[in-house]
């Protein structure tokens, strides 16, 4: 079999806590450590690695991968995906194990990766492109269209410490793609810029696939592994619990999240970004009481309440909502509504409540989404849901009902019999 990857039996082990002596600790921490080997040494334990604590990342990962194939690797947070990526891009070796890899490997691990805060974004491409394995004149030749892909011409002479995330990932995103690598390993890479900027990354990745080269692709956006990948590895806890076909493994991750409780309740997640505008910071529904709730039945009064706060100053904002079938993609509907004209100031907190006198959703469990855009809507500021980090909204029919309505939409409806 031609693979272009071969992973067998890869494990990687790190050494998680304190050192049991660290030269930067202070002095408090220093006697306490003392204290506890002392204490350890009078009961006749053993003092040695008292303050390390081992942390198996991966643990007998094994897959392979065929020119030509789009694969999503999915998880929890902590589940192994970016270690996976990092030993695969040689960042880091495994503790055991080992990885065959046939051609030239481009990998687009983080935001920035590779770029210098002081060197211009002109100086970084070369640097950028040089540590990806491109020679000289190679990005001399394609420095054109590595800039234009990157709509950024105009800021190609910043230092990019002044760049914005979305900058940042253009840029990089443009370098990496244009490399032609036989092999492209892209961690959460998407999850930054705007729409536009993503469908072109996301036909970029459909060309790559197209000329038999191998794409690996990290992401928590199940409608972009949906679309993009036709197989998913998913992870836990660093092992690979299931690979197949993507339809068949999606509902299963989906599973896993809603069971393990690794839905936040009120959405609050992750770092804020690199020049982040703004972040939502809790997403709750709550029921006619008041009270937190992301189970009602078909006609229920229900409201959804988003706090989110600014961490920059801007004029004019948009709230973006919308519900999608979790194992489809389809969109079952869609609200989009200009919040605001006015300008918000950095550090403000706010609150959007948005209320449903009655929810007419027919029977289902429902992806959630919600953004928030600028006031035209082409530039977003920040999502939750589209990386599987919000509860499922989950409506039950009304036993009361006499239509027995079933599908998208309960809607209203009157029925008799024509004289």
């Amino acid at each position: 079999m031609n693979f272009s990857i071969e992973v067998k039996d890869i494990s990687k082990k790190y050494i998680i806590g304190k050192l049991a002596h660290s030269p930067y600790a202070t002095l408090r921490e220093t006697l306490a450590s003392r204290a506890v080997d002392l204490g350890h040494w009078l009961n006749g334990k053993s003092t040695k690695n008292s303050h390390q604590e081992v942390l198996w990342a991966l643990n007998d990962v094994s897959f392979s991968a065929k020119p030509g194939e789009v694969i999503g690797i999915v998880g929890k947070n902590g589940a192994g995906k970016s270690t996976l990526l990092k030993i695969l891009s040689r960042i880091t070796e495994p503790t055991q194990g080992s990885i065959r890899v046939k051609g030239r490997l481009a990998s687009l691990l983080e935001v920035g990766t590779g770029f210098h805060p002081e060197l211009t974004g002109r100086e970084n491409v070369f640097l950028n492109g040089a540590l990806l394995g491109m020679k000289r004149e190679e990005i001399k030749r394609k420095f054109d269209q590595i800039v234009a892909f990157s709509q950024i011409e105009k800021f190609i002479d910043t230092p990019v410490k002044r760049y914005s995330s979305g900058m940042y990932v253009r840029l990089a995103f443009s370098v990496a793609a244009h490399l032609d690598p036989e092999i492209l390993v892209l961690d959460e890479v998407l999850a930054v810029g705007d729409l536009a900027f993503q469908k072109k990354c996301t036909s970029v990745i459909r060309d790559v696939a197209n000329q038999d080269r191998t794409v690996l692709f990290v992401s928590h956006n199940l409608q972009l592994i949906r679309s993009l990948c036709t197989r998913v590895v998913l992870l836990d806890h660093g092992r690979v619990i299931q690979d197949g076909p993507t339809e068949a493994v999606l509902p299963e991750f989906v599973k896993l999240l809603q069971s393990n409780g690794e839905v936040a309740e009120n959405g609050h997640r992750r770092m804020l970004g690199a020049n982040q505008v703004a972040r939502i910071e809790r997403v709750q529904f709550l029921n006619k009481m008041g009270a937190p709730c992301w189970t009602f039945d078909s006609g229920d009064h229900a409201v959804l309440e988003l706090d989110y706060t600014a961490y920059q100053s801007f004029k004019g904002l948009s709230l973006w909502l919308v519900i999608r079938n979790p194992l489809s993609g389809d969109v079952v509907t869609s609200i989009k509504e200009k919040i605001t004209d006015r300008p918000i100031a950095a550090g403000q907190r706010k609150k959007i409540v948005l209320e449903f006198p009655k929810i007419s959703l027919g029977p289902l469990e429902y992806l959630i989404e919600v953004s928030l855009t600028n006031e035209e809507g082409d530039q977003f500021y920040d999502s939750l849901g589209k990386e599987a980090d919000l509860p499922l909204l989950s409506i039950t029919s009304l036993e009361k009902d006499p239509h027995k309505r079933q599908g998208y939409f309960a809607m209203p409806v009157s029925i008799r019999e024509a004289a």
